[in-house]
């Protein structure tokens, strides 16, 4: 639910990758229905994929869990409670993340800011990385 904003700021990111022949996708541990939902509502030109109990997350960033407070807080704005939008009940979110992974699997580009879920790179850093 957070993540939406943050999400819509990358738009400028994904017309460039267009205009080099790449793409870019976001990975959600939000269900599939939420994830879709994200991606509609926000008119995003990417894909939101789900990774439900941060399976792929794990793989490449590390995983917490938001303090109740913060869980209640989301609740709350939203209108919808925090679990509701997960599958696995955990309340597990990544740390947010960007990579650029290159066609020869090589990861030219990797960051975070640290290990609070609620601070996202800029698409501006992304957008320096690929010599914009």
């Amino acid at each position: 639910p957070y993540c939406n904003l943050q999400l819509t700021q990358f738009q400028e990111v994904v017309f460039k990758l267009k205009s080099i022949g790449s793409t870019m996708l976001a990975i959600s541990p939000q269900n599939p229905d939420e994830s879709l939902n994200m991606q509609e509502k926000n008119e995003l030109q990417f894909e939101v994929l789900s990774d439900p109990s941060n399976k792929v997350a794990r793989q490449y960033t590390s995983v917490t869990r938001p303090s109740d407070d913060y869980v209640s807080l989301v609740s709350q704005g939203s209108g919808k409670a925090f679990k509701d939008y997960y599958s696995d009940g955990s309340n597990e979110v990544p740390v947010p993340a960007v990579f650029i992974i290159e066609k020869d699997g090589i990861i030219s580009f990797a960051r975070s800011e640290g290990g609070d879920f609620r601070k996202r790179v800029e698409a501006k850093e992304v957008l320096k990385a690929l010599g914009s």
